[in-house]
């Protein structure tokens, strides 16, 4: 199995620097992920630009763009697309235990040349009520996992929404293909009320983490990055 790992990211403030730092302790471990940081960089002279582990693409740094900065990122390994049994696009607010996605992976019905993964919401199993979509097929931002045909898909879809988990969710519902769908499910960090989830996610097959706190993100998102590093990783560095 071969898995392209595409990391939502940005340099302009020290917050995303410092995250990707602690993503590049742990992202590169294992041959079955090649992950590649995606960033914007208005001033490029082409499309895009490889350096490393970092993907720049030609576009402005801003939520409004994210559509543009995907299918740019996309488009930049187009030409590598066979190589991959699936693509996953996330964020620097997630945090991924490898082992246990590959596991997953492992054991998703194979067959399907349109598979995605759905919007999840965490509070579903861990405090027993959930927000339900509200579109057929509507995708998280934070982790899309699909295979390479919809990403060839979406680099021909023309933008019709700028934000890129949206137009995805548009492309899927006009989809001339029958698409299957998987769910992929996480646990949301916020605050510190929702730090006890560490016990649940500890004891569970959770491989998906979206740390995002509401107050203090500089320094409460790094140390439970940290602490979940430290809990997942360390031990095999």
């Amino acid at each position: 199995m071969k898995v392209l790992v595409l990391i939502l990211a940005s340099n302009n403030e020290q917050l995303y620097m410092d995250l990707q730092g602690i993503w590049r302790k742990y992202m590169h471990r294992s041959d079955v992920f090649e992950c590649s940081f995606n960033v914007a960089d208005p001033n490029l002279e082409g499309d895009w630009r490889i350096d490393g582990d970092t993907l720049y693409v030609k576009c402005p740094e801003d939520l409004n763009w994210t559509a543009e900065k995907m299918r740019l990122g996309f488009s930049a390994f187009e030409s590598r697309l066979h190589e991959f049994d699936y693509i996953l696009r996330t964020n620097l607010s997630s945090f991924i235990i490898f082992d246990r996605y590959r596991a997953f992976l492992e054991c998703v019905p194979t067959g399907s040349k349109y598979l995605v993964s759905l919007h999840d919401n965490n509070e579903l199993v861990t405090d027993g009520h959930m927000t339900m979509p509200t579109r057929l097929y509507e995708v998280s931002g934070t982790f899309i996992t699909m295979t390479p045909s919809i990403v060839r898909a979406y680099i021909q879809y023309p933008i019709v929404d700028r934000i890129d988990d949206k137009n995805m969710t548009t492309m899927l519902e006009q989809f001339p293909e029958s698409v299957s769908s998987i769910i992929c499910p996480r646990v949301d960090i916020l605050d510190a009320r929702h730090e006890n989830r560490i016990e649940y996610i500890k004891d569970s097959d959770i491989f998906h983490v979206r740390i995002k706190y509401l107050y203090n993100r500089a320094k409460s998102d790094i140390e439970m990055h940290e602490k979940l590093y430290s809990l997942f990783y360390s031990a095999s560095a």
